[in-house]
């Protein structure tokens, strides 16, 4: 009987460490910043995005199209910055013109401006475009 109550209060306080664990790390992702990169897909329309956690240094495209969160369509880039970003985010749109990453038209632009405050995101768009 003393056994199985030593092994009930050493599960008891392993779980409560392990949730004391999921909420420090819930806290932690509290203020994360993104970086986005956007292009249009050759031979269509239609735009592709990534969303990667922010860096110093700008993305290759090579790099960009290989990423595990590209995706086309703009919609479809809310269902993946809800999914995966915590409120309190702030997004950089990065570009690199000469690797063909560049901002997508202002149309999509200004609905993911329209976007981001319903999720309490933040899009901080490169200097030379930010007045439009």
């Amino acid at each position: 009987m003393k056994v199985i109550r030593s092994t009930v209060a050493v599960l008891f306080i392993a779980g409560l460490v392990g949730a004391m664990g999921s909420l420090s790390h819930a806290a932690s992702s509290k203020n994360k910043k993104f970086d986005l990169y956007s292009w249009q897909k050759e031979g269509e329309a239609n735009w592709c995005f990534v969303l990667v956690t922010s860096t110093s240094t700008l993305m290759d495209a090579a790099t960009a199209k290989a990423d595990k969160n590209v995706v086309c369509g703009h919609h479809n880039l809310k269902r993946l910055m809800g999914q995966t970003m915590p409120a309190n985010s702030t997004v950089f749109w990065k570009v690199n013109e000469p690797e063909g990453l560049v901002l997508a038209p202002m149309d999509v632009v200004n609905d993911l401006r329209r976007f981001a405050p319903t999720m309490e995101y933040k899009i901080k768009l490169p200097d030379d475009v930010s007045a439009r």
